[in-house]
């Protein structure tokens, strides 16, 4: 415990005496992922007293999801063909004009159910833009030897802010309702501080081309990069499998304790604790990846989750049961996230990282759509416990590949 505390210090000591721009961008981005964290209950509670219909409130969740599944193959083309510090003001710039009009619009009883389908769609299109700016402005202010440490203390700031937030947002909505949305355009300053205190140079390196011929090989290059080389995609294949699991299993535990008529504290619970797992996964991780180095955090995490839903085949008959393995089963995924993650970015070409991750982004982006359209057809016809063989499957998919990946040698 005292060696991960030091690990810890250092860390921290390191990245403020030799890199103070990851700093800045740490600040900015914990409080942009504070305001959007801080919207999340509200947003869905302002859309059902909008529309007074869950189909309709429903369509603004989609239109979301829509808006930002289009962009996301266009922003890694934006990001590589313009200088990043110059797109971060203008994601604050988007963040604070926006947040600020649905605030003013929901305290003045302005809204209709188009103009807020509009709105979401519109929120979805800048999530898509600039949804993968954070990621490729790290990659140029840290160095390679902190990227997995970087990626793993970003993931656990971003679960304890979701596990802080969500509840705070409910709060303030119930306080007053435009005050988490005003929260949420205030943090639209965040990246325009960072934008113009970041000195390391985010400019392209390379002079950009924007023809409909150089538009459509980049579409290809970004969806095709992923699958050039036998070990990052085996990697990538297996976050796949894993992340189609573990989505499934989050959404179906809503929707099956709520089925069960489950109360709806003990439903928050259990859902809550996946993200105290993903803290507390990030509070080991170095010692995870310190025991089992390089590929072998990525089979050893398989193989755990693996057992985990094969437990939950066996004995998924209460709430508590299910609200443990949520807990235990994502213990090690953050280690896992992080060398893959890390991995896949330093092999991106620097100058096409936004081409290469769009790419990634949008396949992974399908997986929460797919467990989430398909959770209530599969436990309504064979139940959430023989839906768990799904689960394990898909993880028995992801060892056996994981297993490859430790074997193959470049």
């Amino acid at each position: 415990m005292q060696k991960e505390t030091q690990a810890t210090q250092s860390f921290w000591a390191t990245v403020r005496q030799e890199h103070p721009d990851y700093m800045r961008w740490f600040i900015s981005d914990t409080i942009s992922a504070l305001g959007t964290a801080l919207c999340s209950i509200p947003l869905s509670l302002a859309s059902l007293h909008i529309t007074h219909d869950l189909t309709r409130a429903g369509l603004v969740a989609a239109a979301t999801s829509l808006g930002s599944m289009l962009m996301v193959i266009p922003s890694g083309m934006i990001i590589d063909h313009f200088d990043k510090k110059k797109l971060l003001r203008c994601y604050g710039i988007t963040q604070l004009s926006l947040w600020s009009l649905f605030t003013l619009l929901l305290a003045t009883h302005a809204f209709t159910t188009p103009t807020l389908i509009l709105f979401a769609f519109c929120t979805g299109i800048t999530n898509g833009i600039f949804g993968g700016l954070n990621n490729a402005i790290l990659r140029f202010i840290i160095t390679e030897n902190l990227f997995v440490q970087a990626q793993g203390r970003n993931q656990t700031r971003d679960s304890t802010i979701w596990l802080c937030g969500l509840p705070l947002g409910g709060l303030l909505y119930n306080i007053c309702a435009p005050l988490p949305f005003l929260c949420q355009a205030l943090s639209g300053l965040a990246p325009l501080w960072a934008g113009a205190r970041i000195t390391t140079s985010l400019a392209p390196t390379q002079p950009t081309d924007t023809t409909r011929t150089t538009l459509w090989a980049d579409v290809r290059y970004s969806l095709s990069w992923i699958w050039r080389w036998r070990i990052i995609r085996t990697n990538f294949c297996v976050s796949l499998f894993s992340n189609l699991a573990n989505f499934y299993l989050l959404a179906a535990i809503g929707l099956w304790l709520a089925y069960l008529n489950t109360p709806g504290w003990l439903i928050g619970v259990t859902t809550a604790m996946f993200t105290i797992g993903f803290i507390v996964g990030g509070i080991v991780q170095e010692k995870l990846i310190r025991i089992l180095p390089g590929r072998s955090i990525i089979a050893a995490t398989s193989l755990w989750e693996l057992l985990w839903y094969l437990f939950l085949v066996c004995f998924s008959t209460h709430w508590v049961i299910i609200a443990i393995t949520a807990f235990f089963i994502v213990i090690p995924t953050v280690a896992r996230n992080s060398y893959s993650g890390s991995y896949l970015m330093l092999a991106c070409p620097p100058d096409n990282i936004g081409k290469c991750s769009a790419g990634a982004r949008f396949i992974m982006g399908i997986m929460p759509i797919l467990a989430s359209a398909g959770a209530g057809i599969i436990l309504s016809t064979i139940g959430f416990r023989h839906s768990m063989l799904l689960c394990a499957g898909c993880a028995l998919i992801s060892w056996v590949l994981a297993l490859s990946a430790v074997f193959y040698q470049n």
